[in-house]
C-alpha cells in the first residue's frame, strides 16, 4: 500500500493552472491475516478519503482460483482535489 502514495506524487510534475479531481483504480487483495474489508479500509485511509468513502466503489469479492483468498477492484477519489501549481 505504501507504494501507492509514492506513485501518486508522480503527477505533481504537471504544472496545472486549475484544480483536477483525481481518481485511483486498484486491485485489492487479501493478504495473510488481513481480510478484504481491512484492506479496503487501509486503502481509503491511505488515500485520505475517510470523509468521502461513499464515493469509493468496489466490485463484488471474487474467490481466487486457489480458493483460499478473495480480491476485488476498487475505484475512488484520492483527495477531494489536488492543489494547482502557481
Amino acid at each position: 500500500m505504501d507504494c501507492i502514495q509514492f506513485d501518486l506524487h508522480k503527477g505533481e510534475t504537471c504544472a496545472l493552472s486549475t484544480r483536477v479531481r483525481v481518481f485511483l483504480a486498484v486491485m485489492v487483495c487479501e493478504v495473510e491475516g488481513e481480510y478484504l474489508v481491512v484492506r479496503k479500509a487501509e486503502l481509503e485511509h491511505k488515500t485520505a478519503c475517510e470523509a468521502t468513502c461513499r464515493e469509493w466503489s468496489y466490485s463484488e469479492p471474487i474467490l481466487a482460483r486457489e480458493g483460499n483468498w478473495h480480491w476485488c477492484f476498487g475505484c475512488g477519489p484520492i483527495k477531494p482535489y489536488s492543489k494547482a501549481r502557481s
